[in-house]
Order: C-alpha cells, then sequence, then structure tokens
C-alpha cells in the first residue's frame, strides 16, 4: 500500500480536570493519508504536552489517520479525443478510511481514585467517563478507532498500581462509551496479574463490544482484531517487547504476543491472505521518557517495513510523543505518549 499524508494543528479542548486538551483539526492533505493530530492526555500530572505541529514532533495521544488503500485506481482526466469522441468516465475513487488511535491507558492509582470519585455521583463502582467522553468528537471522526489498553483488569477486583498493575472492569465501559471500537492489549503490563488478568482483561472488552488484539485466551484467539469499512477489511496486530520478567504460561504460551520479526511477518502476510487490506500493528516498544525512538524500535522497523503486508505501525509504551515519520511509503508512528494515567 502506498500512503501520503498531512499534519493537522491541535485545537485545544476542555478537560474535566480543568487542564488543557487538543482535538485535531485538518491543515493541508494529499488524498491516499490524512493524519490529525491530538492531545487527549488525562494524567493526574500537571506537565503540559509537547505542542509543536512538525509532523516529528506534534503532540498525538490521539491520532486520526484516513487512508485510501492503495489498489485503488488512479483519477483519469476525461478529454475529448482527435477524432471527436470522449474517453469513458475515469473510474471512481475508493472512499477513504479513517482510522483514530489512542495513547496509553495506564491507570495508576490516583486516575483510580478519580473514578471511584465519580462513581458516587453516577451511582457506579468506578466511572471514568468524565476522563474519556472528551475524546468522543475526535473518535467519532474515524471509522474504526483503536485504544491501547496497556492495564489489566483485576481478576478479583482487588486494585493494584505501579509496579504491577491491575485494575477496575469499568475501564471498558469508559472506553466503549468514549467511541472506541477495539484495543490493542500486548504491553509490558499483560501479565502484572497472571493469566487470570488476562482472562478478565478479555471478558470485559467482550462485555461491552470492544474487539481486542494482543493477548489471548487460547489458541484460536490469537489472530488480527478484524474489521470491516465498507468494502475495505481491516486487521489490527499487537505485540509488546516483554512483560517486565514475568514469564508466558507453561500452559498458555499465546496468553501475550511478544515482539518477534519472523512471528509479525508471518502472521501480517496470514492477514493479507486472508482479504485483508489495511493491515496496522501496534508495537509496545522503546525507552520510556525518550521522546527518540531507540535502537531497538529502529531495528524492528527496519527489519518490517519491507514487507509489503504491513500498512501502518503505531507504537507505544515511551510515555511522552515520539515522531511520525514516512519510511519507504509506510508510516510509523513511534509513540503516542499517555492518553490516560
Amino acid at each position: 500500500m502506498v500512503w501520503m499524508g498531512a499534519v493537522a494543528v491541535a485545537e485545544p479542548v476542555a478537560s474535566p480536570g480543568g487542564r488543557s486538551r487538543r482535538s485535531g483539526a485538518v491543515a493541508a492533505g494529499m488524498v491516499a493519508l490524512l493524519l490529525v493530530l491530538s492531545t487527549s492526555a488525562c494524567s493526574t500530572d500537571s506537565s503540559a504536552q509537547g505542542t509543536a505541529t512538525t509532523v516529528e514532533s506534534v503532540d498525538r495521544s490521539a491520532t486520526v489517520a484516513t487512508a485510501v488503500p492503495a489498489d485503488g485506481p488512479e483519477p483519469i482526466a476525461a478529454a475529448s479525443g482527435s477524432d471527436g469522441t470522449t474517453p469513458d468516465p475515469a473510474p471512481a475513487i475508493p472512499d477513504p478510511v479513517t482510522l483514530a488511535f489512542g495513547g496509553d491507558i495506564l491507570l495508576h492509582m490516583p486516575v483510580n481514585d478519580r473514578a471511584r470519585q465519580y462513581g458516587r455521583a453516577s451511582g457506579r463502582a468506578f466511572d471514568f467517563s468524565p476522563m474519556l467522553a472528551p475524546l468522543a468528537p475526535v473518535l467519532d471522526l474515524a471509522d474504526v478507532a483503536l485504544c491501547h489498553l496497556e492495564v489489566p483488569v483485576a481478576p478479583d477486583g482487588r486494585l493494584t498500581s505501579y509496579p504491577s498493575f491491575g485494575g477496575p472492569s469499568e475501564i471498558a465501559d469508559g472506553l466503549a462509551g468514549a467511541g472506541y471500537e477495539g484495543c490493542s492489549t500486548a504491553s509490558n503490563h499483560s501479565l502484572d496479574r497472571g493469566y487470570p488478568g488476562v482472562i478478565a482483561t478479555l471478558e470485559q472488552l467482550d462485555r461491552v463490544g470492544l474487539r481486542h488484539a494482543g493477548t489471548a485466551r487460547g489458541p484460536w484467539e490469537t489472530g488480527p482484531g478484524l474489521y470491516r469499512v465498507g468494502d475495505v477489511d481491516i486487521a489490527h496486530l499487537s505485540y509488546s517487547y516483554g512483560f517486565n520478567g514475568y514469564r508466558l504460561p507453561a500452559d498458555a504460551p499465546w496468553a501475550a504476543a511478544q515482539i518477534d520479526v519472523d512471528r509479525i511477518r508471518r502472521e501480517t502476510a496470514d492477514a493479507r491472505r486472508s482479504g485483508a487490506e489495511l493491515v496496522v500493528v501496534s508495537l509496545h516498544w522503546g525507552t520510556e521518557y525518550r521522546h527518540e525512538p531507540d535502537s531497538f524500535q529502529r531495528d524492528v522497523a527496519d527489519a518490517l517495513l519491507p514487507s509489503s503486508d504491513i500498512d501502518l505501525l503505531i507504537g507505544h509504551h515511551a510515555h511522552v510523543v515520539q515522531p511520525i515519520e514516512l519510511i519507504d511509503g509506510t508510516y510509523v508512528v513511534w509513540g503516542l505518549g499517555n492518553q490516560l494515567s
């Protein structure tokens, strides 16, 4: 697939906690790819996100990408021939498909405490809706909106925070209510609450109708999240660099997907052969709080980008915004930063 693109300027929107958010506004674009970039961080940290509007540094904790499949016909200008005849009309250009991606959802205890406070007002144990609802105007622009759920749901209801996370099940309701259709779930925290945490997380996503990729309850669930927009089939895959020292269960080695170049090539090729016209890979990688991609990110991307079966790489983990780069016709969003943390 060939991608082309443009950058958007971010405009501030009020957030529930009084901090500023940014919603995307399109600046200029070419036909095949339009990136609409916006800040939606809901951090309890009072530090401000970056606001530069270059493609390398624009704040993009929520990103909307619009793409036209590359196999669509090129427009042909209608003109009269020398004999006075008119050529056949140009083939119709395919409708664009718009994808939105959010940054890390990592529920430290202050975020859970605030959700508990909101829940007292709404009659729920926890309510994340006030934090996430301002995302809706951005996510509504997308045909498919995908979050990155870095924290597992606590399988026994006992909440935990750094270094081993376990969040409230109500986070799934908040994400669905904001307008997400699915989530990537492979992260260094995927196994923080063991295999029961994997099961609990996916059960809660299923309960609210969110599709998922990156963790699994069985071999049958290790494939991509699948979405269809019009006549376009989209496959979403998710992988993590590791699991903070936790080992995959011997009897459940498929519980979480680890970055392995050969595996990713194989699974993206399978997705393409199965009919996916857009193949998106979410990668939990990089060095925390580093604004530039590290050597591991570069090496993995260099190994994957020659593949014609990958259309877009979306990065997570660094907790700060990293660049967007167009490399040999494929966009790499190195890191989206935090969305809720």
